[in-house]
């Protein structure tokens, strides 16, 4: 009997995920980073020399299994699952749900979060080995609704589909011979239609494939297969191999059984291509898969583990988070934070995915104060009210800039001519006599009253959508703010960046510090920085990354350019002043 170990090879890629459901993870293709990570296999990972002339039984990997068990996989089940790595335990989960509806079709559901961490050390010829990042958590978030026929056909896929603040949602119909896609990218949406001949399997074919039909000795299925996050179609090739000793989940845990042993290989053309082993028992089951080269395993286990072992994952509502070393930040109001920089021995050859070359470092915001100490090193302090010149005394860099045309003008988020915004301008009180900066306070109070804080909403939406909606992230309070203060003339600008945020259950030894966004307004007395969640001005608690006019946005690169700023730097607090009494 073959023993297959469960051995670590790179760290889960930042930047994308692979195969939604068929390989349950989160996007359909690795990119050219994650093809560079991949790992030689090891020699017990290797199958042996097979006989050339045994016989290959080839079937097409069908939907709906051709045995005397084919009805097992028509029935309604559930599944779910743990996404595991040894060193950090469980990372993420997801539950499938095959149902058949009243119209005689099988409904398929896949509904999956996991975080994606970083913060390891960076391995560099030329730089300090021992220099890291801070640990960051990304949330990845995948729910996908497949629709068959009942002779297995695929026939519509709904799909949504969250990397940190940003929700990419998508339609794809397949009727005879055409599939038409209908994607929303939040500031644009595209359409595309490919021609497709013959049967058309989904994401999670391999699970359907199996289930109540385990392969043959020799047997080899073929497929072709819908990705829908990468939008393309792929060439899915599910093979048997010999019996292996694998892990699977008990309610004991983790321990080693002998399982059926399968590898699909899933391929767009020769070089986006990746394999994923699957171990199943006896009837088809999937127990654990493991995409090769990763560290990842993925174990099927009962929904009293899933809500267990996930329930801090699926209360966690923060898109993205990041522990900061140093000082701890005690309960209170944060009056001044004093935060330490050091740059990356890298940050001067590293480009965000885009091309986007990431920030050196921590840059000035109103009441954000900046003194660079060397080229590797800075000091930050964020302060509740504005700091005087004096006791600057020319060591801080202050942010200072005129107001452009383009911090007044319309944008394809920032549409304040839109009936939407001019709806809920009529709801704010009369700007009559009022100051720039008496204008913008009481927009922000506006915006407040208006919408509802969830910090897992949509991320990026036009000011007019915004403005009809009842629950919105910060992201999306700081664009309605935008659109309002341009609308009434005020120049803004937005900031993305973070805010101390600790968890009460937390007992950590670093500060936790989560995604968020607000605005800034340019007054009679300069630029101000407003948090439409709260209401109010923002407090020290807030350290700004960037600072956009939101003239160009892609959601292809918001995220990168984000995360790309924090593999540049590590942040650890050095002095924090806090008010107790709130």
């Amino acid at each position: 009997m073959q023993t297959r170990c469960n051995a670590h090879g790179s760290a889960i890629a930042a930047v994308g995920f692979w195969l939604a459901g068929l390989m349950f993870t989160g996007c359909d293709v690795p990119d050219r980073h994650d093809i560079a990570m991949f790992r030689k296999p090891a020699v017990w990972e290797v199958e042996p020399p097979t006989d050339p002339t045994a016989e290959v039984v080839i079937k097409p990997a069908s939907l709906v299994p051709a045995n005397s068990h084919a009805d097992s996989a028509q029935q309604d089940w559930q599944s779910w699952y743990l996404h595991h790595a040894d060193s950090e335990g469980v990372i993420g989960g997801g539950v499938m749900k095959s149902q058949r509806t009243d119209s005689g079709q099988i409904k398929l559901t896949l509904n999956e979060r996991t975080v994606v961490k970083s913060g390891v050390k960076e391995i560099a010829d030329d730089a300090d080995s021992s220099w890291q990042q801070n640990a960051i958590g990304c949330l990845h978030a995948n729910d996908q609704t497949f629709w068959h026929a009942e002779d297995g056909r695929l026939s519509r896929i709904e799909c949504r589909v969250r990397r940190g603040p940003l929700q990419i949602s998508k339609y794809i119909e397949v009727s005879g011979d055409e599939i038409r896609f209908d994607v929303d990218l939040l500031t644009s949406q595209t359409k595309k239609r490919v021609v497709h001949h013959g049967e058309l399997g989904g994401p999670l074919a391999v699970y359907q494939s199996l289930l109540g039909n385990p392969l043959g000795a020799r047997e080899q299925r073929e497929s072709k297969v819908l990705l829908p996050i990468q939008e393309t179609l792929a060439d899915l090739q599910i093979r048997r191999r010999r019996d292996a000793l694998a892990k699977r989940m008990t309610e004991q845990g983790l321990v080693l059984d002998s399982l059926h042993e399968a590898v699909a290989l899933v391929s767009i053309d020769e070089v986006r291509r990746r394999e994923r082993y699957y171990w199943y028992d006896d009837e088809g089951v999937v127990q654990a898969t493991n995409i090769t080269g990763e560290r990842r395993f993925t174990y099927r286990c009962s929904e009293e583990q899933y809500q267990s072992q996930v329930h801090e994952l699926l209360h966690d509502v923060d898109p993205i988070t990041v522990h900061v070393p140093g000082k701890l930040i005690p309960p209170g109001k944060v009056r001044q934070l004093a935060v330490s920089v050091d740059l990356s021995p890298r940050s001067k050859d590293a480009s965000a995915p885009g091309g986007n070359t990431p920030p050196s470092g921590i840059i000035a915001a109103p009441r954000q104060y900046v003194q660079t100490i060397d080229e590797n090193h800075q000091k930050v302090i964020t302060a509740a009210r504005p700091v005087s010149a004096k006791k600057l005394a020319g060591r801080f860099v202050v942010y200072e800039p005129r107001p452009f045309t383009a911090d007044r003008a319309v944008t394809k988020l920032i549409d304040y001519r839109s009936s939407g915004v001019r709806k809920v301008l009529n709801v704010a009180s009369s700007m009559a006599g009022m100051s720039n900066r008496e204008k913008a306070i009481e927009l922000n109070r506006t915006v407040h009253s208006l919408l509802s804080f969830v910090p897992l909403s949509v991320g990026l939406r036009p000011a007019g959508t915004i403005a009809s909606a009842n629950i919105a992230d910060s992201t999306e309070h700081a664009i309605l703010l935008m659109a309002m203060l341009r609308a009434k003339g005020v120049p803004c600008r937005m900031a993305l960046g973070i805010r101390h945020s600790p968890l009460a259950t937390e007992g950590s030894t670093t500060n936790r510090f989560a995604y968020h966004a607000w605005v800034i307004a340019h007054g009679e007395e300069g630029w101000m920085s407003l948090d439409p969640t709260t209401g109010e001005m923002t407090g020290a608690e807030c350290v700004a990354l960037a600072i956009d006019d939101m003239a160009n946005v892609s959601t292809q690169s918001f995220v990168d350019r984000y995360l790309a700023t924090f593999h540049s730097m590590r942040l650890s607090v050095s002095a924090a002043v806090v008010h107790k009494g709130g």
